[in-house]
């Protein structure tokens, strides 16, 4: 039996034992026998023990409760990824004997407008070497809008998004 059973058992007898003994002070001197004094002696402890386990159980729930509020916030984090301040969100290119052009649409994710805002794209030849950029920018890209940008460049065989930067 662990530690913390016997003392509530204890407590329990002694708490008995007082309600009897209460009742042996009416009737004489049996209230001051050895085993009524040590009998409220343990309904003391086991009192305390009893005190003692509700507080752990409420700390014990106030624990669980925080690390079930955690694990909402981290799945809530997980399910809602960050956006880029600029989100590329389509673009196509075409080369023709002139050159490479290519043109999409760029999305605003800030709460800030930006003065400036460039789109740069690597353009490679057949054997994949760069062989160039292609650029483009806009200028006082507002919070939230979307920008329909066409770079041009060097006659390419492929291209790839270098960077997107905003100023």
């Amino acid at each position: 039996m662990l530690k913390r059973e016997r003392l509530f058992l204890a407590g329990l007898c002694g708490l008995i034992v007082i309600g009897m003994g209460s009742k042996l002070h009416d009737s004489g001197p049996a209230a001051n026998h050895p085993a009524v004094s040590k009998a409220a002696a343990q309904a003391r402890t086991a009192e305390e023990a009893v005190a003692w386990a509700k507080t752990e159980a409420s700390e014990a729930a106030a624990q669980a409760t925080i690390a079930k509020e955690a694990r909402a916030v981290s799945a809530a984090a997980a399910v809602e990824p960050s956006k880029p301040d600029f989100e590329l969100l389509n673009f196509k290119g075409e080369t023709d004997r002139y050159g490479t052009t290519i043109v999409g649409r760029i999305r605003n994710n800030t709460g800030r407008q930006y003065d400036s805002v460039w789109a740069s794209f690597s353009l490679y030849d057949e054997a994949g070497e760069q062989v160039g950029r292609a650029l483009a920018s806009v200028y006082n890209l507002e919070p939230g809008k979307v920008w329909k940008f066409k770079a041009s460049g060097e006659r390419a065989a492929t291209f790839k998004l270098a960077e997107i930067r905003g100023y």
